[in-house]
C-alpha cells in the first residue's frame, strides 16, 4: 500500500493542513488528536478507529463500559463528523477472540482487531459504505471510574473461565 505517514502533535496547526494539501490523501487516519475542528475536517475523509462498538459506545472508555455493562467488546472503523464518535460507519464488528482475562490485554486485543478493520477496508474501499449511526441507539460514556475497576477484572476472569470451561 502506498502510504504517506506525517506525525504531528497537533492537527490544527498550518503544518499539517500544508501537508494535507501537499499530498491529497485518499483517506486520513486519526489517532489519539482529540476532537478536530469543522474547518479542519473540509480538508479531507478523516477516519477515526474507535475501541467500541457504535453507536451504543460512543465516547471514553468503550472497553471498560461494554465489560461493564455485560455487552461485546469490538471495534469501529468510521468516518469522522464535527461530534464525538457519531460519523457514518464503514465497519464495526465483535472481537472474535477469547477475551483474556486482564482489561489492559482486552484494550490492546479492541486495538488490533479495529487495526484489522482498518487494514480490510483500505484494501478494498469500494466494499464498504457508509453507513449513518442511528441516534436513538446512541449512548456517549465518559472516563471510567477507577474505583470500578477491581469490579471489571472479577467480570473478565470469570468470563474466561465460563469460556474455558464450554471449550
Amino acid at each position: 500500500m502506498n502510504v504517506d505517514i506525517v506525525k504531528t502533535d497537533n492537527i490544527d496547526n498550518s503544518f499539517i493542513l500544508k501537508m494535507i494539501n501537499k499530498l491529497e490523501p485518499d483517506y486520513i487516519i486519526q489517532g489519539g488528536v482529540g476532537i478536530l475542528k469543522k474547518e479542519v475536517l473540509n480538508y479531507g475523509f478523516f477516519l477515526n478507529v474507535h475501541p467500541g462498538i457504535l453507536p451504543s459506545y460512543r465516547g471514553l472508555d468503550p472497553v471498560l463500559w461494554s465489560i461493564y455493562n455485560d455487552d461485546p467488546v469490538g471495534a469501529t472503523v468510521h468516518k469522522i463528523d464535527a461530534d464525538i464518535d457519531s460519523g457514518p460507519i464503514l465497519v464495526s464488528e465483535i472481537l472474535p477472540h477469547n477475551y483474556n482475562n486482564s482489561i489492559i490485554n482486552l484494550r490492546y486485543q479492541c486495538m488490533e482487531w479495529g487495526a484489522d478493520l482498518l487494514l480490510r477496508f483500505l484494501k478494498n474501499p469500494n466494499d464498504y459504505n457508509l453507513k449513518p449511526q442511528d441516534s436513538k441507539d446512541a449512548k456517549y460514556f465518559g472516563a471510567f471510574p477507577k474505583d470500578k475497576i477491581n469490579l471489571l477484572e472479577k467480570k473478565l476472569k470469570n468470563i474466561h473461565l465460563k469460556i474455558s470451561f464450554e471449550i
